[in-house]
């Protein structure tokens, strides 16, 4: 392939800080706009415009359709990490992971996780079970736990701030997902309903605050690419990754 004049090429410099500002923020708008409407409907029995377009706890619209974006943009950044690090030792670690986080976009548009609750509450003999309500939460700790221990090694042997922010975000991301669900779970059971205050403020709490973890742990990413491979960025023109 000819290469192209300088003049020809354009390079992306991404900035890490403002990458994951801006997705936070625009998290912040949809996750204010999609609650106030939930709460206007419960106390005002008013529906504002795109009230069922913003609501948090629901499929394919805008919440669910931008969460699955910052986590298919989370494992296109790890999958990019992956190619600079292939026929390194931590490669293939890079790889699962970006495949790990395409599988959560796929469960984030399409919610697996809740096609799989009612077959475990009829295992389990009813459905009033408090935290684990929404008992989808019980095989997806099990499975957290197993590929958290296979990271173990591997989150370890990363530079020591990385090591840090990926364990916050994780444990941020672990501690929404499944920790503030439990709590929507007793709400529910308890009122028999997801029209009350608690669901819908635990729900909002849990729905942010994973999303906030997901744009803290793309921060992390790009600034280690930034650390570890300096001068790294992307050139459109050359059709080159300089």
């Amino acid at each position: 392939m000819n290469s192209l004049s300088s003049s020809q090429t354009k390079s992306l410099q991404i900035s890490p800080i403002k990458v994951a500002t801006t997705l936070a923020l625009i998290w912040s708008f949809i996750v204010f706009y999609g609650t106030l409407c939930q709460f206007t409907h419960l106390y005002f029995n008013v529906y504002l415009p795109g009230t069922e377009l913003t609501y948090l706890d629901s499929e394919m619209n805008i919440p669910a359709i931008f969460s699955g974006f910052m986590l298919l943009l989370s494992s296109i950044i790890i999958g990019f990490i992956w190619y600079l690090e292939k026929n390194l030792k931590n490669g293939k670690y890079w790889l699962i992971l970006s495949g790990g986080f395409f599988f959560m976009f796929l469960e984030e548009i399409f919610e697996i996780h809740e096609k799989i609750t009612a077959p475990i509450q009829q295992l389990i003999g009813h459905d009033h079970l408090g935290f684990f309500k929404y008992s989808w939460i019980i095989p997806y700790a099990i499975i957290t736990l197993i590929v958290g221990l296979y990271f173990l090694k591997f989150l370890f042997s990363l530079p020591k701030k990385t090591t840090k922010r990926f364990l916050i975000a994780g444990i941020w991301y672990v501690m929404a997902a499944l920790g503030i669900e439990g709590i929507t779970g007793i709400s529910a059971d308890y009122f028999g309903n997801t029209d009350n205050f608690l669901y819908l403020a635990s729900m909002t709490v849990e729905e942010a605050s994973e999303m906030y973890a997901i744009s803290f742990f793309i921060f992390a990413l790009l600034t280690y690419i930034q650390q570890v491979h300096p001068g790294t960025s992307v050139s459109f023109g050359s059709s080159q990754v300089q």
